[in-house]
């Protein structure tokens, strides 16, 4: 996943520069070998402490990421927090955040894993919130939800100041662009295909030029099996269901994509300034964290044998679940770059 700013940080950069000697500490490697941690590089270690809402709490999750309520027994998937080597993560202050967003417009445009994200952020920021009805979605064009759009904003209200309202206006979109490219479909004479213009956007493109943060992610749709079939079933065959901690043993991970080294590469001649969020690896190592079986209800009397399981979703994520750790590495990345504010 990337990150992009469109728009200078305003007035945040005086809360910047109160917060730099903190940031400083939190970010710097302990080890004399290396000046930078890289938070994204560490190990998933056990943590009891609640998560950043609690399961069933939002409304805003949509029902094949509620594991909760499509009756998961167990919960022992939330119980991880991601620990860089050298360094330690910050938690993410919502209130915060949500101050230092204000009155900007948060984007993130991609496929299903990136509304597994926008809807763990849009959870978070509004458990923060004593009148949760202060976050509402705004329903927009017949087009724009028939294609999976949505888009929030966020508004607030605070007892110590005599339950004054306070609007943040601070809006999160999300915009369905699975390829992030223009893509077209045409009829031939005995069938149909589709292609992908490379050198043009997605038509949404327009919808989000006016976004303060973009958060762009693209991968699980580039590949032989989902181009050529149309999409399908996440991880045909696969089965996740048993699945109760992550893997600690590296050695059954796959080395880093080819790909994404030639990705790594043009990051770093780019004009633009954006952020890699590197949260492939770290990802794979949940193959506890998946809807599985519990992507739709699942009635515990139906006995776990594969000829008698439903289709699995081995691919995308429980919430609260994986995708508040990667909003948590979203927050401490935009921490760097002067926005938001680690706990004091």
């Amino acid at each position: 996943m990337v990150t992009g700013q469109e728009k200078g940080n305003g007035s945040n950069s005086d809360l910047h520069d109160k917060d730099n000697g903190k940031i400083s500490q939190v970010f710097r490697n302990v080890s004399s070998k290396s000046t930078e941690c890289d938070i994204f590089d560490g190990r998933w270690v056990r943590d009891d402490t609640k998560p950043y809402y609690e399961a069933g709490s939002c409304r805003y999750v949509e029902r094949a990421f509620n594991c909760h309520r499509n009756k998961r027994p167990d919960n022992d998937f939330v119980k991880w927090r991601w620990q860089p080597y050298g360094c330690e993560l910050p938690s993410l202050n919502a209130t915060e955040f949500l101050e230092r967003l204000r009155g900007k417009k948060v984007v993130f445009v991609g496929d299903s894993i990136n509304r597994n994200m926008c809807e763990s952020l849009i959870c978070i920021l509004r458990n923060s919130l004593m009148n949760k009805r202060r976050v509402y979605e705004i329903p927009g064009s017949l087009e724009f939800q028939k294609h999976g759009h949505r888009t929030f904003r966020f508004q607030a209200s605070f007892p110590h100041i005599q339950l004054q309202d306070i609007d943040y206006k601070c809006t999160v979109v999300y915009i369905k662009s699975p390829f992030l490219v223009r893509g077209s479909s045409f009829n031939a004479k005995n069938d149909s295909f589709a292609t992908l213009r490379l050198d043009l956007m997605d038509s949404m493109t327009s919808s989000y030029k006016d976004a303060d943060i973009l958060i762009f992610n693209t991968g699980h749709w580039w590949t032989h099996e989902k181009t050529s079939r149309g999409g399908g079933q996440w991880n045909s065959g696969g089965k996740c269901h048993k699945e109760t901690e992550p893997i600690f043993n590296t050695s059954h991970l796959t080395n880093y994509p080819p790909k994404m080294l030639a990705f790594d590469s043009v990051l770093r001649v780019m004009k633009t300034p954006v952020t890699f969020l590197n949260i492939t690896r770290l990802t794979d190592y949940r193959k506890d964290g998946h809807p599985s079986i519990y992507r739709r209800f699942h009635h515990k009397a139906i006995k776990p044998q594969v000829g008698a399981l439903p289709p699995q979703d081995c691919g995308h994520w429980c919430l609260p679940g994986v995708p508040d750790t990667w909003n948590e590495l979203l927050y401490a990345s935009l921490l760097k770059t002067g926005r938001g504010s680690s706990r004091s």
